[in-house]
């Protein structure tokens, strides 16, 4: 279990803002068979939990993985 638990470790306000400024948004993570997939996105909100991404239907996992 981490240190100081499985929350987000920064100010998701700050990055969520940051990254809203940027012309494009990419997403990239380790698809089923192993190979990369790569993903636009948009920013749809930022909590407590982290930031919620929005995407087309089926391109990001269910279950709100975290990155690392």
């Amino acid at each position: 279990m981490p240190k100081k638990g499985a929350g987000p470790r920064l100010d998701v306000d700050r990055a969520a803002r940051r990254m809203g400024r940027q012309p494009h948004r990419l997403l990239a993570y380790q698809g089923g068979d192993g190979m990369p997939v790569i993903v636009p996105f948009s920013i749809d909100g930022a909590s407590a939990d982290g930031m919620h991404l929005r995407a087309a239907p089926g391109l990001i996992p269910p279950d709100g993985r975290r990155a690392g």
